[in-house]
């Protein structure tokens, strides 16, 4: 139900994203490498780069240094980047999305990190970091077949900070996707197979109440609930048509046109209407990260050192 078209960049563009074309039939998942970055074992967040083709971010869940990183295709780690001064509460998922603002006016790819994990409930504000994402990883030279990735610090002064809250108290939230207006959409995690899906408008320097766009049915097609249909993870296709999600049993993917971008009340419509389908995915353990490739298809880790890269492709 996805495209899976394989567009090529042309120089100095950013990658196009697959179009959203129907895609009737997945291939069996293909592992394409093996995760060997000992700093790198709880993957909780992932993003295909659309500047850097091969090039999948990364970053831990909560409980690590601040770092994000560049791993190939193979899961080798290309580079680590070190966020030094910025909120690092509980990092949950990653997303590359455009970006717009008085630094940043040419809407360029920019990486977005979700801090709102809340396993207790408590927080009373989240926050949404984003920086453009690098256009270079230093000269291949530099770290080809090295076991020491390419160690850099993100200019921070590029770093951008959103706290918001939501709006009928806190959530804990792993999902994060964005829109192309630059929007972002977050799934609360919850037990019961319909979570709550929200839509944050990032303001600099004023804290924003998340808006309540309604429930999204996870349970499908077998309506079970408890720790299985916990959602962890999410993206969205580039033109914000395509969510995938990810929960602890499996990925599904929902063709929502372009109800994520429309009224709250129009939202909660779509989304209750919604009907997931689910993916071919290889079902290994704790997995808390997906990821849509902009050259079509999908990317899923699970936790852990040495987890396997996984990548579904669309059968053409």
């Amino acid at each position: 139900v996805l495209g899976c078209a394989r567009p090529q960049a042309l120089p100095g563009e950013d990658l196009p994203e697959a179009s959203a074309e129907a895609c009737v039939r997945w291939l069996p998942p293909r592992q394409t490498g093996t995760l060997q970055v000992d700093k790198l074992t709880e993957v909780s967040g992932m993003a295909a780069s659309r500047r850097l083709p091969g090039v999948l971010w990364m970053h831990n869940d909560s409980g690590h240094k601040p770092l994000l990183w560049a791993i190939d295709d193979r899961g080798q780690a290309i580079a680590s980047f070190r966020l030094k001064h910025q909120p690092h509460r509980d990092w949950e998922d990653l997303a590359i999305g455009p970006c717009t603002s008085r630094r940043l006016p040419d809407r360029r790819s920019c990486l977005y990190v979700a801090d709102t994990g809340d396993n207790t409930r408590s927080r009373v504000m989240a926050a949404i970091l984003r920086w453009p994402e690098p256009e270079t990883l230093g000269a291949p030279a530099q770290v080809a077949g090295s076991p020491h990735a390419l160690r850099t610090r993100v200019d921070e002064e590029d770093v951008e900070v959103f706290g918001f809250r939501y709006p009928l108290g806190a959530e804990d939230v792993e999902a994060l996707a964005v829109l192309p207006d630059t929007r972002v959409v977050l799934v609360a995690k919850q037990t019961d197979g319909r979570p709550e899906v929200y839509r944050v408008t990032l303001q600099a320097g004023v804290p924003s109440t998340a808006e309540a766009l309604g429930q999204l049915d996870v349970r499908q097609p077998d309506a079970r609930t408890g720790h299985a249909v916990e959602v962890t993870a999410a993206d969205l296709t580039s033109d914000g048509r395509w969510l995938l999600v990810r929960t602890y049993a499996r990925t599904v993917v929902f063709d929502l046109h372009d109800a994520l971008a429309a009224t709250p009340e129009q939202a909660a419509v779509a989304l209750a209407n919604a009907r997931g389908v689910v993916l071919q995915s290889a079902g290994e353990g704790a997995t808390e990260a997906v990821a849509w490739d902009p050259a079509g298809g999908y990317w899923q880790i699970a936790e852990g050192f040495g987890a396997n890269l996984w990548r579904v492709a669309c059968a053409r």
